[in-house]
């Protein structure tokens, strides 16, 4: 997985090896993007949406994780 760290020096995006990628939202830290594939259209959900994007489930696990271990280290 490869991670995106933005200007304030926090996780931001995760993009897994098969293209799919997911953000966090620019607008709110619960809502987030996702993209299926390199030049899929984006879609969007909400941390509390009851299902999510197929394949966005274990991104958005991931990218927790990375935050919350990036978090533990500062």
């Amino acid at each position: 997985m490869r991670f995106k760290i933005n200007r304030n020096n926090e996780v931001c995006s995760v993009e897994s090896p098969d293209g799919r990628y997911l953000r966090v939202s620019s607008v709110s830290k619960s809502k987030f993007v996702f993209r299926a594939q390199p030049g899929a259209v984006e879609q969007r959900f909400h941390v509390n949406d009851s299902s999510y994007p197929n394949g966005a489930r274990e991104l958005y696990d991931c990218l927790i994780a990375e935050i919350k271990r990036r978090e533990r280290l500062s």
